[in-house]
């Protein structure tokens, strides 16, 4: 009687394999690389989950596919760029779906310090934008458009000349000096040795995001709290600008985008058919009224994020820039929305989305509204927050959190107790968990801090916070393993 077939790892269903690699992937979170290694070392950390990348092809394909899906970030573009083109197989990286880049430089990150102006590239085929400097030493921006079809915008030549139009070509590097010796040397020998094709930093950006073209969230750091220099910060702004416009083109599967910058149009989001969430600060160079056209077009959007970080944007708004979401625009809005996040972690100005014509335009999302959560740091006017627990009591939220500061005398009573915020509580908090609170602010004794805090048993939050999912940014795919 022949012997059965030895049973082995790879004999198993493949739905029960990957249960097992997710599994290893939940035991070992959130103890990352970070946690285990010191940053001083140059030794390459160990990682038992890629480890088993080492086991066999399957299994390495198996969890690759995994391990990819999984959120990472990047320091720098060039550091995204580098990983990309070290990528053995660029199939793989079919399999990304969650990526931060951070870019904090203009001038795509520094690698272009100097540039070659040039006027008018020639063209008609290419948007061209040509700055005529006025006497006050200000620039006026003259903008051509031509129609450009999608297959053009799909090559990278075609961002290649629209880079070079605005921003110039790179200037030309001086020649190293050569000895005497070396040019003895080199009129003897024959043979021609081959020299690589330096490759347009533009290029090499717009290969790397048409190979990551499926993923899904995107985090990008634009650089919005530097490059605020006259003059510089202009060409930066037009620069993110070109980017974003790529990315909608070569990326048009995002989902889930976070944006940090500042003075840049909207339309490039006309570029992402499937988004749902949506994460900036508010405000760009996109006006109102035309900021309603755009969001009208994005059939799946459901979430808005709106934060300010502290300090960061104490100052004036340009001319050219506007505050976006408005009350017209958020009443506005075709799609009515599931979820709304305010953060507003600047103390020292008040946040233009938590006002009461604001508050009053959120009603129109009373009955799909099903998470909110505002987070302020500067005290809220009285109206404001009586507004705000009006709207509240006759949602339909599921998902709550309010973390408010307040006048120290306020309510029916001269202050508002614990008793009097659970009766703002909606309807829908029955049989779920809630927290709340109005104490004295240890910080400033005029001041209380309200907090809200609600949670049904069938919610569930349908997105891990940003800052634990950038808890294993770690979790890098070591190429040459």
């Amino acid at each position: 009687m022949p012997s059965s077939p030895r049973e082995t790892f790879l004999t198993l269903p493949a739905e029960l394999r990957l249960q097992i690699y997710a599994l290893v992937f939940h035991q070992i979170y959130p103890y990352n690389l970070s946690t285990i290694r010191s940053i001083s070392s140059s030794e390459k950390p160990y990682n038992p989950v890629l480890s088993l990348t080492l086991v066999s092809r399957q299994i390495r394909n198996e969890v690759l596919a995994l391990t990819l899906a999984k959120s990472r970030y990047f320091s720098s573009l060039t550091a995204f760029c580098s990983w990309v083109s070290r990528a053995p197989d660029q199939t793989a990286l079919d399999n990304v779906r969650d990526v931060s880049i951070s870019i904090i430089e203009g001038k795509l990150e520094g690698i272009f310090r100097r540039h070659v102006e040039v006027e008018g590239f020639g063209s008609e085929s290419y948007r061209v934008k040509m700055y005529q400097a006025a006497k006050d030493n200000s620039a006026k921006e003259e903008e051509v458009k031509v129609e450009v079809s999608d297959e053009e915008k799909n090559t990278a030549n075609y961002w290649l000349q629209r880079y070079i139009s605005q921003f110039g070509n790179q200037a030309p590097l001086p020649s190293p000096k050569i000895s005497t010796w070396s040019k003895l040397l080199s009129s003897i020998l024959t043979i021609t040795l081959p020299h690589a094709t330096p490759t347009h930093p533009i290029v090499t950006t717009f290969n790397s995001f048409t190979a990551i073209r499926n993923v899904r969230r995107l985090w990008l750091h634009l650089g919005a709290f530097f490059n605020s220099m006259d003059g510089f910060s202009k060409q930066v702004a037009d620069e993110q600008e070109l980017i974003l416009e790529m990315l909608s083109t070569t990326c048009p599967n995002i989902t889930d985008f976070t944006i940090m910058s500042r003075r840049v149009r909207l339309s490039y989001l006309l570029g992402f058919p499937h988004l749902r969430s949506l994460q900036f600060d508010g405000f760009s160079k996109t006006p109102p009224e035309v900021t309603i056209k755009i969001l009208n077009q994005l059939p799946k959007l459901e979430e808005l994020v709106l934060y300010r970080y502290p300090h960061n944007y104490a100052r004036e708004l340009p001319d050219d820039e506007y505050v976006s979401i408005t009350p017209e625009v958020l009443s506005s809005l075709q799609n009515p929305l599931k979820s709304l996040r305010i953060w507003h972690l600047a103390s020292d100005f008040p946040a233009p989305f938590l006002t009461v014509p604001f508050i009053r335009a959120l009603s129109t999302h009373r009955s799909t509204l099903r998470r909110l959560q505002v987070v302020s740091e500067h005290p809220l006017e009285p109206a404001v927050v009586e507004a705000l627990l009006d709207f509240i009591v006759g949602s339909k939220v599921t998902t709550l959190e309010v973390k408010v500061k307040v006048p120290l005398l306020m309510g029916p009573m001269g202050f508002m107790g614990e008793a009097d915020l659970k009766a703002y509580l909606p309807s829908t908090a029955a049989g779920g968990k809630t927290r709340v609170s109005c104490e004295v602010s240890a910080k400033d004794r005029r001041l209380r801090e309200l907090v809200m805090v609600m949670e049904c048993g069938g919610a569930s939050l349908s997105r891990v916070s940003r800052s634990q999912e950038l808890a294993d940014h770690d979790l890098q795919i070591d190429w040459d393993r």
